[in-house]
């Protein structure tokens, strides 16, 4: 059988399992990404699972390029490791500890929550 490319995976379509916002970060199973669209429970949207996005970063915390960044889901922004945090992306810009933003590169595949 020929190779033949589906699509090229960047962004998936997902059927939402809680309310999603466009722009906010969603934990779909083991994937972490950016949601696209708004989408009820039970609706569609896409996810981007690839590229660098602007998301909502734990503060006071220092962060440096390069440092793995470690969603977690029940506080609803990026940071350091620990316990129930999903490491799904890496920090693409050098936030100061006061910054309630920063730059993280998605990983794109999906990842188990640190124990």
């Amino acid at each position: 059988m020929k190779n033949r490319v589906f699509e090229h995976g960047k962004v998936i379509e997902m059927t939402a399992t809680a309310a999603v916002s466009s722009g906010d970060t969603v934990l779909e199973g083991g994937l972490v990404g950016v949601a696209q669209d708004d989408a009820a429970i039970g609706e569609k949207y896409r996810l981007h699972v690839e590229g660098v996005f602007e998301v909502t970063k734990e503060a006071p915390l220092d962060m440096a390029p390069g440092d793995v960044a470690y969603w977690d889901d029940s506080a609803k922004d990026w940071g350091a490791t620990g316990a129930g945090k999903y490491p799904a992306g890496t920090v693409y810009n050098d936030p100061e500890s006061a910054d309630t933003t920063m730059y993280v590169k998605l990983k794109g595949f999906a990842v188990d929550a640190v124990v």
